[in-house]
């Protein structure tokens, strides 16, 4: 059986106006034109739904069942094209997001799964940028969110910062490095060995937060300075050097570095985060905040907020 969607509303109309003519002019189309689509229609269903006496018309019992069943199917159908033209306009919106991927790795893929699933209409754009790159483009617009590292002592005006973990640092090293064989590690233990660190002008929060570590920036033996992650992993695997960094940032390698410990190195936890503009509340990226959330609490590896 094949009634289309047309016919459903010039019965809808007829059932309401219950005389041809007045529904025909309300539906601007002829009136022999509306009653051949009602026999037809009543002919594919192989039911009387009308009973005709002279210029009136009404329903049958089967038509006023009918009636109720195809108002609720038009209803539905509405809400789904409404639904659909909404999606269609929204397709376009994009989410720019900012993130640390030595930190946001484990939490992003599912984040973004969970995203598609809430927000279909977004379309979220990935950002590798340091710290300070995503604080101005936060402050500028050109971003929307930022998964960061909170700068001890510097103020984020104008933004909204959501804590989500803090970390402990470790050392990292490659797997033959002669530290390997310990299970935790003294600072003094550190100083007599070559140190990659990230480039002071794009992570500047990375060396105020060693300096916190070491005391002095003069006991660090910096081998090198790396623009990325990236790069600093391929010094620690090479064994030009080891790494001070945040718990669980050698799972970005696993297998060729591995991670011990510093000893008393509780006040040195740093602040990892979600950052967006204030005043920004658009669903979109409150949704994206909440999953961020939701998704770095059920990993264990994140730790703890304090």
């Amino acid at each position: 059986m094949d009634v289309g969607l047309r016919s459903l509303r010039y019965f809808l109309t007829v059932a309401e106006e219950e005389n041809i003519s007045r529904a025909a002019e309300r539906l601007h189309i002829a009136q022999p034109a509306l009653s051949r689509r009602m026999s037809d229609l009543e002919s594919q269903m192989g039911i009387s739904l009308f009973v005709r006496t002279g210029r009136s018309i009404r329903l049958t019992f089967a038509g006023q069942h009918f009636l109720t069943q195809a108002r609720d199917l038009i209803s539905r159908l509405d809400r789904i094209f409404e639904s659909v033209r909404e999606l269609d306009g929204q397709q376009s919106k994009e989410l720019r997001v900012g993130y640390v991927p030595s930190m946001s790795s484990r939490i992003l893929p599912e984040v973004l799964k969970e995203m598609r699933r809430a927000c279909p209409w977004i379309r979220v754009t990935l950002f590798d940028l340091d710290t300070s790159s995503m604080v101005k483009g936060l402050a500028d617009g050109d971003l929307g969110a930022a998964l960061l590292v909170r700068i001890p002592g510097t103020p984020l005006r104008g933004i909204d910062y959501h804590e989500i973990t803090r970390h402990s640092p470790c050392v990292v090293m490659s797997t033959g490095h002669p530290l390997s064989a310990r299970d935790e590690l003294d600072v003094a233990e550190i100083t007599g060995f070559p140190i990659v660190v990230f480039c002071r002008k794009g992570y500047p929060e990375h060396h105020r937060w060693l300096e916190g570590i070491f005391g002095r920036p003069n006991q660090m033996k910096i081998q090198t300075e790396c623009d990325s992650v990236a790069s600093m992993l391929a010094m620690v695997e090479s064994g030009e050097g080891v790494a001070v960094v945040q718990e669980g940032f050698e799972s970005l390698s696993p297998g060729l570095v591995v991670a011990r410990p510093i000893r008393n190195a509780v006040a040195h936890r740093f602040s990892f985060g979600i950052a967006c503009r204030s005043r920004e509340s658009s669903p979109e990226l409150q949704e994206l905040v909440r999953l961020v959330i939701a998704s770095a609490g059920k990993s264990g590896s994140f730790g703890s907020v304090s």
